[in-house]
């Protein structure tokens, strides 16, 4: 029993069979610049957060320090109401 390939046939297979595989390389090739550039966004939302964290905590700390300061300027003047109210009763 004998096979005979046309070789038109066998090159069309060929190229077939090539296509494929340069297909598979691309789409892996894509796959990977795509994983590239979400670690590269996820380091930039990383970053972002830990900096508006940082401000955040900052500026409580400022907003806090400025409340007491406001409270021992005016005499603790919360405590000084109370007093009034509970005299009142």
């Amino acid at each position: 029993m004998t096979v005979q390939v046309d070789i038109w046939a066998l090159i069309g297979g060929i190229a077939i069979i090539a296509t494929g595989i340069a297909w598979l390389v691309r789409l892996q090739s894509s796959q990977q610049g795509h994983e590239d550039v979400c670690a590269e966004r996820y380091e930039q939302i990383e970053k972002t957060h830990a900096q508006l964290v940082k401000v955040s905590d900052e500026r409580h700390t400022e907003n806090r320090d400025r409340l007491n300061g406001i409270d021992e300027r005016i005499g603790h003047l919360d405590e000084k109401i109370d007093l009034v109210l509970a005299r009142l009763r």
